[in-house]
């Protein structure tokens, strides 16, 4: 099993702040809840967004798999 390093996946995004990944915005559940329950619920191995823009979901939704092995983002 390959555990996919996701600290190396947010530093290549646009917004990465390291304190952010401690910070209510992210960790609160009013905030991304429905993408952290996406990805708690279904575990995805792959993810693939289209229109990252910032990748505030992205990182919401990664941060609840256990297995994940591929991420691709796309934005302009």
């Amino acid at each position: 099993m390959l555990r996919f390093d996701l600290e190396n996946l947010w530093q290549t995004l646009p917004n990465y702040i390291p304190a952010d990944y401690e910070s209510d915005w992210l960790n609160h559940p009013d905030y991304y809840p429905i993408y952290r329950q996406i990805g708690r619920l279904l575990q995805p191995r792959s993810v693939l967004e289209i229109g990252t823009r910032l990748g505030h979901s992205l990182i919401a939704l990664t941060m609840e798999c256990e297995d994940l092995q591929r991420v691709c983002f796309i934005d302009n």
